[in-house]
């Protein structure tokens, strides 16, 4: 499963998610600001959108960076950096399906995002029992016994 062309659209799912986000930051400052300021009683109205925001920005950087710094190390790394991406993405789409409007969003930012046909396509095959196989196959033994590269220990 991690091949390049997952590790491509691990990447363009994970920017999918960054453009939703950005997005929603931009959207949630301008629902918390009054005469170009940041007013703290407006931005704890929307206290869950912001708190949920700022998780899925970290995830989502935290996936980027795995996807840079970890998929070359080689393939069993590469396995994790895609399920990590997958995880992540399908982590944010939940946060925000049925809460749009909460987080100054609509269904066309969705749609333009994470909610593309090839983000959900990534995520049919990243988060698949096949890659779940894979993922145990790379890091296990066929026994169960750990026999992956020693530095994931």
């Amino acid at each position: 499963m991690a091949g390049a062309e997952h590790l491509t659209a691990a990447r363009a799912a994970v920017t999918s998610a960054q453009d939703l986000l950005d997005a929603a930051a931009a959207a949630l400052a301008r629902q918390s600001e009054s005469g170009g300021k940041l007013v703290l009683d407006l931005m704890d109205e929307h206290q869950i959108a912001c708190y949920d925001l700022a998780y899925a920005a970290s995830a989502v950087d935290g996936a980027r960076r795995v996807l840079d710094a970890y998929a070359p190390l080689g393939d069993t790394e590469a396995l994790l950096a895609v399920a990590n991406a997958a995880d992540v993405v399908a982590d944010l789409r939940a946060r925000v399906d049925g809460r749009l409007p909460e987080w100054g969003l609509d269904r066309g930012d969705y749609d333009k995002t994470v909610g593309t046909s090839a983000v959900t396509d990534f995520l049919d095959a990243a988060r698949s029992a096949a890659m779940v196989d894979a993922v145990a196959a790379a890091v296990c033994d066929v026994d169960g016994v750990p026999g992956g590269p020693s530095h994931l220990d």
